[in-house]
């Protein structure tokens, strides 16, 4: 093979090895709630696991859509350890579709960091990001897309609204990611730990969704306005 064929097989190489590491995370599932489920599958799952309803906001029925879920909180009392688990989610603002999770949850016996990140990797592929001590991220970006902050298309820790983030000119990068936290005080992998959080969000679906909305209540506005704008002048 000539110089310029095995430069040309080594850029595909390249390409293809690239592509590949940017395919994490595997899956987009914890504890059967899965990227993409509707509001009544995410109320079956959390229902079976002991959660129960808590606080919920939805999008109104309007431009032809009928009501449905924007942000909801489960929650689950567990007595016995004096803790309180809590799922929150959040959907997309036109499917009503899952597109964020965020879950906390404490054990009875203690876990080892070292050996959940191995069961993780295998879960959802090798780590690709850590936002800080004790916390591991499953990040999928864009071909190219770069990142300049540390928590650049990180999954935010314990939360569902990535507002902020998706009004960032930065975010368009973002595909989809996760995180997991464990251990805040130690990178030791041999830590034992009892709480668990993991949080995972659809960045694409999340803000086309959020644009095709954004864009209805525009053209609402104008509507509005150029109603108001034909309303006859009082006697100035």
């Amino acid at each position: 093979m000539s110089i310029r064929g095995l430069a040309l097989a080594f850029s595909l190489f390249a390409a293809a090895c690239s592509a590949h590491a940017q395919s994490v995370p595997l899956v987009m599932e914890t504890m059967g709630l899965k990227i993409g489920q509707t509001a009544a599958e995410v109320e079956q799952v959390v229902r079976a696991l002991g959660y129960k309803q808590a606080r919920a906001t939805a999008y109104p029925a309007k431009f032809g859509l009928p009501q449905r879920m924007a942000e909801v909180t489960f929650e689950r009392q567990r007595q016995e350890l004096r803790s309180e688990d809590f799922i929150i989610v959040a959907y997309g603002a036109m499917t009503g579709k899952l597109t964020a999770i965020s879950r906390s949850e404490t054990y009875a016996e203690p876990l080892i960091v070292g050996e959940v990140v191995k069961a993780l990797d295998q879960k959802y592929g090798p780590h690709n990001g850590r936002p800080g001590t004790g916390q591991f991220g499953w990040v999928d970006r864009a071909a190219g897309a770069q990142g300049s902050l540390p928590g650049y298309c990180h999954a935010m820790r314990g939360t569902v609204n990535y507002m902020a983030i998706l009004d960032n000119a930065t975010a368009a990068g973002c595909k989809r990611a996760i995180r997991v936290d464990m251990n805040t005080q130690s990178d030791n992998p041999n830590v034992p730990f009892k709480q668990i959080l993991v949080s995972m969000v659809d960045f694409e679906t999340m803000a086309a969704e959020g644009r095709q909305l954004g864009k209805l209540l525009a053209q609402e506005r104008e509507a509005e306005l150029n109603k108001q704008k034909q309303q006859p002048l009082p006697k100035l």
